[in-house]
């Protein structure tokens, strides 16, 4: 059987000289000057850079990622925790129930698994990542058992397709990015909590879908609604027309402190 060739390992001499070089030149500088000196500043960037290379291998940024796939086996509920910081998230479904999840993560980091009973506990950090690591982050989730969603990014943007999805509980969460959010089939728990404050925040209900949408735009945002897929109600929410009569409902908050929200 052929071997699968091997990725080649980074060579140890540069580094390591680049680190020893800079590190000595540093520590010499600072002996010998009582002022400071801007060149001080070239010998601990060439320590940085000598370590960045051994670590990560050269100093370029990297979008490559690294596929996975877990098996469902005797899970009957799923729990997801993203902390995605500066990178985009994207959620869909799975078109089969063979698998528990598949997507892609980071390149040389894996998604955190626990099966605790009967539950799936999913947690990806970008804290967990290189730095230098900039490849989208992808999930695809079983249709057919319910999931307790936690998504959360500073810069990134998160793209959620909840549709065919039964939800236990759901929040999106993005400081500069915007959110977009696909309502889900069914769910189980307390309201859906979709908030951004720089980013726009976009909700899109499928036809049949009995979905409530309760609105809190700041003062400095702006409220864009499909009258042909909505009902302003007397409350204030807004509420999906043409939904089946038998669909569950689904309520679903909206906030943005400067971005726009749009129902559609």
């Amino acid at each position: 059987m052929a071997r699968a060739a091997s990725s080649p390992r980074t060579p140890l001499l540069l580094p390591v000289l680049l680190i020893a070089t800079g590190g000595v030149l540093l520590v010499g500088s600072f002996l010998f000057v009582d002022e400071f000196n801007p060149i001080n500043l070239a010998f601990l960037l060439l320590a940085v850079v000598g370590m960045t290379v051994l670590l990560r291998g050269d100093l370029t940024p990297s979008t490559e990622s690294r596929a996975f796939g877990i098996t469902r086996g005797s899970v009957e509920a799923g729990d997801i925790t993203i902390n995605a910081g500066d990178i985009d998230v994207y959620i869909d479904r799975l078109p089969t129930g063979e698998r528990l999840i598949a997507g892609q993560y980071a390149y040389n980091a894996r998604p955190s698994l626990e099966v605790q009973g009967t539950q799936a506990v999913l947690v990806m950090d970008r804290a967990k990542t290189s730095l230098l690591t900039f490849a989208d982050w992808e999930l695809t989730l079983a249709v057919n058992m319910p999931w307790a969603v936690r998504c959360s990014a500073s810069l990134g943007q998160i793209d959620a397709d909840l549709s065919g999805l039964i939800i236990d509980t759901a929040t999106f969460y993005s400081g500069f990015g915007s959110v977009r959010v696909v309502a889900p089939q069914e769910l189980l728990g307390e309201p859906i909590s979709v908030r951004s404050i720089l980013g726009n925040v976009h909700l899109l209900t499928p036809l049949g879908y009995n979905t409530r949408v309760i609105v809190r735009a700041g003062h400095f945002a702006k409220l864009h609604v499909a009258s042909s897929r909505y009902a302003h109600m007397d409350d204030g929410s807004y509420q999906a027309l043409d939904a089946h009569p038998e669909a569950p409902p689904v309520t679903i908050l909206l906030k943005t402190t400067f971005g726009d929200i749009y129902l559609g």
